[in-house]
């Protein structure tokens, strides 16, 4: 079996615009080729098979919306449990952050490793709360590009 490549490039320079090109030719022999296989048959195309390969994409709709693969069919349902979590996410992170500011500040008596621990865990916390939440109000107002489907169920 043969397979050829063929590069092809252009070279611009002032005067003119010259085309080179360049083929290689490999031997392979680990690519089965249709005689290797004799005990599968092949059959042509019939003609109206054909004819609607060769037709554009735009004309070919009808067969590509009716492959259950390329359709996205959100749910409706709203996640209740899930914005119900991303809330207590949200306000426990904030309850984190702030206990974290008011140990830093002196205002509250603690280490100074207790504010590092509350400012991490803080922010672990609020940033996927903060997260589903926004998703949730926008999905609530109907803004677009945004969808219940995109808060994960629990």
């Amino acid at each position: 079996m043969c397979i050829l490549f063929h590069l092809s490039f252009f070279v611009r320079s002032k005067q003119s615009e010259t085309q080179l090109s360049l083929s290689l030719s490999l031997s392979l022999s680990l690519i089965p080729t249709m005689a290797d296989r004799p005990h599968i048959r092949y059959s042509a195309l019939s003609t109206e098979q054909q004819e609607e390969l060769l037709q554009p994409r735009a004309r070919r709709r009808h067969i590509d919306e009716d492959d259950g693969r390329f359709t996205y069919d959100p749910f409706k349902r709203v996640p209740w449990k899930s914005i119900a979590l991303a809330i207590f996410l949200l306000f426990f992170g904030t309850l984190c952050l702030l206990v974290s500011y008011l140990i830093y500040s002196e205002h509250m008596g603690g280490d100074s490793s207790q504010v590092y621990g509350f400012l991490i865990i803080g922010l672990l916390i609020f940033i996927p709360g903060f997260y589903e939440t926004r998703i949730a109000y926008y999905s609530m107002r109907g803004a677009n590009g945004y969808a219940f489907s995109q808060i994960p169920q629990y």
